[in-house]
């Protein structure tokens, strides 16, 4: 009888642990995404920014 007492009592210590690794899972995935979410952002305005001055050297080009 002993013995199913500390089973029962193991599972919620178990349960509790699985969802903080969860947690922290989900914390460090949070992470990651804002990271390559300024990535991405990074990457637009460079391109926006080359987009830009490629038209703007063809359009000087064309004047000449």
């Amino acid at each position: 009888m002993r013995e199913k007492k500390t089973e029962d009592m193991k599972f919620p210590t178990d349960f509790a642990n699985e969802l903080k690794n969860y947690r922290d899972e989900c914390v460090m995935f949070k992470q990651e995404l804002l990271k390559l979410k300024e990535r991405n952002n990074g990457l637009r305005n460079v391109i926006i920014t080359s987009s830009v001055g490629f038209v703007v050297a063809a359009d000087y080009i064309v004047r000449l």
